[in-house]
């Protein structure tokens, strides 16, 4: 016959069972919001920068469960240009949610060589805290900044992102969210690759209000 301690240890692994399972099924019956306005309407100019798109291949697009997404390189007057990528997902499910690029770039050969974090001014708004990644490739080296964004949340966090994921899959039946990535080739002084991904991220933010649902 179980021990007191024995019988206590199931009921609460049933227990625990049980609360995981109700919210696995509250997450996946969440309804799909789409975006406010199609990513592909994203402006091609934006101030000083003229962008060009270049699609992602079908392979890919299956792979990472894309439906809304944009993948452009916008060129400044001087010649430095800067990659911007930014996924929507309208539902995210366990399995199928935001790839992270702590994951991602690596798996691609990229080395991380610095992970650490950036203001973003913001004109007549808050500044944003984003992520700052320093990552090294052959003779190459990029910085990425990037951010998730979605249900009136600007979040950098991978941790705080999954809570909120499902937080407000629970209490708003909600788990929309976009991926903001800007990625600035470091080709002189580290610095001047950050100035200019901050400054194209402040220019850029304002924008992301009309398609991403908040």
């Amino acid at each position: 016959m179980p021990d007191p301690l024995s019988r206590f240890r199931l009921g609460f692994a049933l227990a625990f069972l049980l609360v995981l399972f109700g919210l696995l099924r509250a997450l996946m019956a969440q309804p799909a919001v789409p975006p406010t306005l199609s990513l592909r309407l994203f402006p091609m100019h934006m101030g000083s920068w003229e962008g060009k798109s270049l699609p992602l291949s079908h392979h890919v697009l299956r792979a990472l469960g894309l439906r809304d997404y944009l993948n452009r390189v916008y060129t400044a007057p001087d010649g430095h240009a800067l990659g911007l990528y930014i996924a929507y997902y309208p539902r995210q499910k366990f399995g199928t949610d935001i790839h992270s690029p702590k994951h991602c770039l690596p798996g691609a050969g990229w080395e991380p060589m610095r992970v650490g974090e950036a203001l973003v001014p913001v004109a007549g708004g808050q500044a944003l805290r984003v992520n700052a990644y320093l990552v090294e490739r052959g003779w190459q080296r990029d910085l990425v900044l990037y951010w998730y964004q979605g249900r009136g949340r600007v979040v950098r966090s991978e941790l705080w992102g999954k809570w909120y994921q499902i937080w407000d899959g629970l209490v708003r039946h909600r788990s929309d969210e976009a991926l903001v990535r800007i990625v600035s080739p470091v080709s002189g002084r580290q610095s001047a690759a950050r100035v200019r991904a901050i400054a194209f991220a402040g220019l850029l933010y304002p924008h992301l209000r009309a398609y991403i649902p908040n």
